[in-house]
């Protein structure tokens, strides 16, 4: 079994936070943040599993984007438990520091 069949939520979260981050960074013409470097999926796991704030000064409040991404997956017919659970990643991504200022992962150091 992968990674991502075992951890739906996290997989969910995941792709929220890279793809969609990038494509609605894009759309809204936003760069890339500086130093933003990808990061796997299990390297994420691993960041979630740990509960360390990783950069103090992106750690905020999840943002408008992710927030109404949730809510638009949810009326559209996903999965409302897979949605929850996936939001709470996003949340604690969010905690941690790990979402650069354009809402896409972030792996480096502030």
């Amino acid at each position: 079994m992968k990674l991502y069949e075992k951890h739906p939520a996290a997989w969910v979260a995941f792709t929220n936070m890279t793809v969609l981050a990038r494509h609605n960074a894009k759309r809204e013409g936003l760069g890339i943040f500086e130093n933003n470097k990808s990061m796997g999926f299990e390297e994420f796991l691993n960041m979630m599993e740990q509960e360390e704030v990783v950069n103090p000064y992106l750690s905020r409040e999840v943002d408008k984007f992710q927030k109404q991404s949730k809510d638009l997956q949810i009326r559209m017919g996903s999965n409302y438990t897979i949605q929850n659970e996936a939001f709470n990643y996003v949340e604690k991504a969010y905690e941690l520091g790990i979402i650069d200022p354009n809402g896409m992962l972030y792996k480096g150091k502030a």
